[in-house]
């Protein structure tokens, strides 16, 4: 077998490329840190200073949370029988907010104040009794992009802002990525607020009018066990006795790539679980972050997750904390969902942290391995536990009445690895952790490498000896994730898409057929050519997903989708729209190069528009009224 080191980019991608996907061929990609200090930046800073609402903020309490903190304990650390750890760690539930339940509602609570620049900024506060922090989720029906909302707890240290064009992007694409899109719901969520109370500001700059806001609050996340409280763990049921901290272990001086992940369905209930920064290919400090599907298996999920990273004590038996721990908010791009291994890959939206360790990985199968997992079982900071891995794959299937069961198996193809630990045990929270095996690497330093995720078990402080099971790396590898992790990069060229102006519907018309674009400068002397608009591939073997074609028998226009969901809905439900085939094949995430389609909607023709350039794109926000901006449509490339 051979066994393939890479570290800093030392062979040529061509020569990667070409060994990568040899079976007989084992990758093996080293850590790294970078060099130089990258401090993480906000997803979206504001574009105008915030000024803080001067008047008395609007203040809602509700009652008191009817289960008391004893109760929320037990609900949290309970201890199924067996335990499934599939399952993540519940911190947090919903409570409805019935006096912003409405557009209505809130508008009574907003009293508008106009500031010297004839900008306006309002503000509403709601006070959860008994809550250790919030999430406030709000249903947006018309929202300026041009506005910013901003998020901060009671003690007002913490303040995030974010821009409406980001909140629209949001909910665009988790609305893109959804099976149901026939919802009416337009839901956004706030970032996570330690305390009782969360105040949210709006701002308008001036020439925003006050009537291009309309949201409602109808519910928050209560948050009754903190991600970063040390002390709920004296007083919580489950037992962490027998948990190591990692700083016992001196080999494992950089697993500062481990982070804890908190994040909100759209019910209101909020959960944390373990997922680890991975490097690629070419250390190109792109934030992949692996976890398991048992934790996010939605963009809904991870547009609003948040990671904690550097949680852990200052040493082996200490109880106090590195007081350095750092928090990202700005969510992350689902990449790829493997059922079989139950393996998710992101891509956060914010730079990974100054100082962090992108974690290497491996593609050998790790049967029959000592092995080590870094974790966040419960509120805890950072531990680990050891072990080893059968001799066999295991295959984990849910029987009837949704009962998980996993067996050993023969096959090759069996989706996880099972593990007992002589050295520490996992628990809930830890759902997502790395496996990792260690190696030496071709300059004989031993390094770890991660090959696989917990998905299940049953291991627990009072039953050491029970089994937790792993969705392996090398199968996900094979089955996709590879396309990111190895850099592969697409073998044909890129196309230019062509852009007409169509003087007779008011609208725009976009090919990337050469064929076409001249049959239509000959053919159609109403259709003005405006030239190249950005680039796609046209070649499936890019490795991209297509673009869909509709063209409206009625009206006259066309219309442009990447997401199977809404072709699906449009062939559904719009029988005016005449299905014309694949267009061009884009990237739905951002990739090395990409640029954002940004996608209009106009409500005096009823056709859509596309632009790839940001400066056209903010023109027709700050000029064009009845363009409603929708969000990022995919991502293509400028030439």
């Amino acid at each position: 077998m051979i066994k393939l080191f890479i570290k800093f980019s030392a062979l040529t991608c061509a020569l990667l490329s070409a060994v990568a996907y040899a079976d007989s061929t084992e990758v093996w990609v080293d850590s790294y840190t970078p060099f130089e200090a990258i401090e993480a930046q906000p997803a979206a800073p504001p574009t105008n200073p915030i000024t803080h609402y001067a008047k008395e903020v609007p203040v809602i309490t509700l009652e008191p949370f009817i289960e008391s903190k004893k109760i929320s304990d037990s609900r949290a650390f309970k201890a199924n029988n067996p335990r499934t750890l599939s399952a993540p760690l519940n911190i947090g539930v919903k409570r409805v907010v019935s006096e912003t339940d409405t557009v209505e509602k809130v508008d009574s609570y907003l009293a508008w104040e106009t500031l010297e620049d004839n900008s306006h900024i309002a503000a509403l506060s709601i006070i959860s009794p008994h809550a250790l922090g919030n999430r406030l989720v709000l249903n947006i029906e018309k929202l300026d992009p041009r506005a910013e909302l901003r998020f901060s707890n009671g003690n007002n240290d913490e303040v995030f802002t974010v821009s409406g064009e980001d909140i629209i992007n949001t909910i665009f694409k988790d609305k893109q990525t959804n099976e149901d899109q026939e919802t009416n719901k337009n839901l956004y969520i706030g970032p996570y607020l330690s305390g009782e109370q969360a105040t949210l500001e709006i701002f308008l700059p001036k020439k925003v009018a006050i009537d291009s806001v309309e949201l409602s609050l109808p519910y928050l996340s209560h948050i009754f066990l903190s991600p970063t409280d040390l002390e709920l763990l004296n007083q919580g049921s489950n037992d962490l006795s027998c948990m190591v901290n990692v700083a016992c272990d001196s080999s494992w001086n950089n697993a500062n790539g481990i982070a804890r992940m908190l994040y909100t369905n759209t019910l209101g209930s909020t959960y944390v679980c373990t997922g680890t920064l991975l490097a690629d290919r070419l250390n190109t400090r792109e934030p992949y972050f692996l976890t398991s599907s048992g934790c996010i298996s939605s963009q809904e999920l991870a547009s609003n997750l948040q990671t904690f990273w550097l949680y852990k004590t200052d040493s082996c038996y200490a109880n106090t904390l590195n007081n350095s721990y750092k928090r990202l908010t700005g969510g992350a791009d689902l990449l790829f969902k493997h059922d079989s291994t139950k393996t998710v890959l992101l891509r956060l939206h914010d730079q990974a942290p100054a100082g962090v360790t992108f974690q290497g990985w491996s593609s050998e199968d790790a049967k029959n391995r000592y092995v080590s997992v870094i974790q966040y079982p419960a509120v805890a900071p950072q531990k680990m536990a050891k072990g080893y891995s059968a001799v066999s794959f295991a295959d984990c299937q849910y029987a009837a009445g949704s009962t998980l069961t996993c067996r050993d198996s023969r096959s090759n193809d069996a989706g996880f690895l099972k593990v007992e630990y002589n050295s520490g045990v996992t628990a809930d929270g830890s759902n997502g952790s790395g496996m990792f095996i260690a190696e030496k690497n071709n300059q004989g330093k031993k390094k770890h490498y991660l090959v696989g995720q917990l998905f299940t078990g049953s291991s627990s402080c009072t039953a050491p000896s029970a089994p937790d099971f792993y969705g392996r790396l090398d199968l996900a590898l094979e089955a996709g994730l590879s396309k990111w992790l190895y850099n592969i990069k697409p073998t044909n060229r890129k196309s230019p898409v062509f852009r007409f102006y169509n003087a007779t519907v008011g609208g725009h018309f976009f090919t990337g057929s050469v064929k076409e674009r001249d049959d239509v400068l000959r053919k159609y002397p109403s259709y003005s050519y405006e030239g190249q608009a950005f680039f796609t591939y046209l070649n499936v073997s890019s490795g991209f997903s297509p673009v869909y074609r509709f063209y409206h028998k009625v009206r006259g226009s066309h219309f442009y989708t990447i997401s199977e969901s809404e072709k699906e809905a449009f062939q559904k439900n719009q029988p005016n729209y005449n299905y014309e085939g694949i267009a061009w094949l884009a990237a739905q995430n951002p990739v090395p190069g990409s640029h954002p389609l940004y996608r209009f909607y106009n409500t005096k023709t009823r056709a859509y528009f596309y632009t790839a350039s940001t400066i056209e794109k903010n023109r027709i926000i700050n000029k064009s009224p009845s363009f409603v901006y929708e969000g990022i449509a995919y991502h293509v490339w400028k030439k």
